[in-house]
């Protein structure tokens, strides 16, 4: 599966903004696994996808002043867990709101299943249950 490919698809989003989307999704996942599980899975998810330094350095960054915090309000939704909130700062940056977070979380696993093992993803699932919904 090509996880930024499956990105832009589903979300209809650019080519760069999938690949920036990705890098943003699976950094979370990293570091939501470092602090919940330990360092040694998050390496693993690390190792598994080598292509996530191209991901980043595909996205162009943001010059200053080109968005300004009042702008993701209407990218954001008070109703959201802390554990989604991340989620939604990461997709406002392009473009895509919040409830399309339960898809891209799921293309997200998806995507590990394909890389990891299935006992890796079960350990994922079980120490942070919130990205299978």
């Amino acid at each position: 599966m090509d996880f930024p490919e499956a990105l832009a698809e589903k979300l209809g989003i650019g080519d760069a903004a999938a690949k920036g989307l990705a890098a943003h999704v699976i950094g979370i996942i990293e570091d939501a696994v470092r602090e919940a599980i330990s360092f040694g899975v998050a390496a693993r998810i690390r190792d598994a996808v080598p292509e996530l330094y191209q991901w980043q350095s595909a996205t162009p960054t943001l010059p200053p002043g080109a968005l300004h915090y009042t702008e993701l309000d209407e990218w954001s939704s008070p109703g959201l867990t802390a554990e989604d909130s991340e989620f939604a700062s990461a997709m406002a940056r392009f473009r895509v709101g919040p409830d399309r977070i339960p898809e891209v979380r799921a293309l997200a696993l998806e995507f590990l299943s394909t890389r990891l093992d299935a006992q890796v993803i079960a350990t994922i699932v079980k120490g942070v249950p919130h990205l299978a919904k």
